[in-house]
């Protein structure tokens, strides 16, 4: 799409772009394997970039390639750092340890999760088994990086990782299809929210041994589940983004939708979403709407309200990255991106989406992950490339401060 010169959402400064692989014959060979005929074939395909991740030190930046590889960034310069590679499936999750900044773990389609040593680039630990041939779509933390749990095909693993071994336990009766989603509470560390290909997301305590006694409540997003996650000052709130680029707010306790926006595509186009389900009297909270004062504040607000009398947010918007919530500010944070690679950075409340950036001239091809990075935002794509921004207004519209170098990346979610 072509930006109108008099378009009101500021941009974001790019500083820095990487290329993190090169063309591979083996690239072009997998997409080949998807693609009947193209009559643009330009010769090898770079692989992709499928997660960013961050250490718990905001020293660390680790990109998962297509090429089955890790690669470790250092922040502050971007230099390659080292990578790793023992997985022998498609990776499907990183996830530094929320205390040590040397060590990560990474799970795959190969059926296994592994431990690594930022340091000696060594695997540590390796969890599952990968002659079982049952893959992991996603795992998280909890406990103090204690516990590790997997989503498989229809079932739920905890592992101990303070030593290899068989699983501790396993849920097996909520979900009818592959769990995409798994993620502990980020103040309550018993925890647990899931999300599925069955539509399900489901709140759990891990501290209760039977699962029907565990289950807390289940939220129905009535379409595949893409990406799970809490909002909120206490993590009271739960956003769910799906397969069909549609955003809902949910209270997770109250298992009650607060808002349901439909196509994000749509709604960038200014079309009439859905009426949505609102769970009244839930008391559930949501991120803080843009805050009085500064000329970021006073744009978005008028990219609203164009928005809402049928104008597009000023920019493509073919699919949703995903969300992360930005606790130094309250907010719940939308990227969304173009297939020509531009994203659209907003603000989401019950009340609405507030597009507040464009970040444009970094990727030639769709975004697919993104890490807040202090002051600045790193983006991944399937043009392989690492890109970090800085954003308009910088640190004085109150965003996360997790990194305090205005030059990082020269700057968690």
């Amino acid at each position: 799409m072509d930006i109108d010169a008099g378009t009101i959402l500021p941009r974001g400064e790019l500083i820095k772009t990487i290329v993190a692989a090169e063309p591979t014959a083996a690239a072009d060979a997998r997409q080949s394997e998807d693609i009947i005929e193209s009559d643009d074939d330009d010769g090898p395909r770079l692989e992709y970039i499928t997660q960013l991740e961050m250490s718990c030190d905001n020293k660390q930046l680790a990109a998962a390639l297509s090429s089955l590889e890790i690669n470790l960034y250092s922040v502050e310069t971007m230099a390659l750092a080292g990578k790793v590679k023992g997985h022998t499936g498609p990776l499907t999750q990183l996830a530094f340890a929320p205390s040590d900044p040397s060590c990560f773990f990474s799970a795959s389609e190969d059926g296994t999760v592994r431990g690594w040593d930022t340091r000696s680039l060594a695997t540590t630990i390796t969890l599952g088994d990968s002659e079982e041939e049952e893959e992991v779509y996603s795992m998280a933390l909890g406990y103090d990086g204690r516990l590790c749990a997997t989503g498989k095909d229809c079932l739920i693993e905890f592992y101990d990782l303070r030593k290899a071994g068989k699983p501790l336990g396993s849920y097996s009766e909520c979900h009818t299809d592959a769990v995409t989603q798994v993620r502990f509470h980020p103040h309550k560390r018993s925890f647990m929210l899931t999300g599925s290909e069955d539509g399900l997301m489901c709140f759990f305590d891990t501290e209760v041994s039977l699962e029907e006694d565990a289950l807390d409540s289940v939220m129905n997003a009535e379409c595949p589940v893409r990406s799970v996650g809490f909002f909120g000052p206490e993590g009271e709130g739960v956003y769910c983004c799906t397969n069909t680029e549609s955003l809902s707010l949910w209270h997770a306790a109250g298992a009650q939708r607060i808002k349901d926006f439909g196509d994000v595509r749509a709604l960038a186009r200014g079309e009439n979403p859905a009426e949505a389900d609102v769970g009244a009297g839930d008391g559930a909270t949501a991120a803080a709407v843009p805050r009085e004062g500064g000329g970021l504040v006073a744009a978005a607000r008028a990219a609203a309200a164009a928005a809402a009398a049928g104008e597009d947010w000023g920019v493509a918007v073919d699919c949703i990255v995903n969300c992360q919530y930005d606790a130094a500010a309250d907010r719940l944070r939308l990227v969304t991106s173009s297939y020509a690679g531009a994203a659209c950075l907003a603000t989401v409340s019950p009340e609405g989406i507030t597009p507040d950036a464009i970040l444009e001239g970094g990727h030639a091809e769709q975004i697919r992950t993104f890490q807040w990075m202090g002051r600045a935002m790193a983006t991944g794509g399937e043009d392989a490339r690492i890109c970090s921004w800085r954003l308009p207004g910088g640190g004085e519209d109150g965003s996360n401060d997790k990194h305090d170098d205005d030059d990082a990346m020269d700057d968690d979610r």
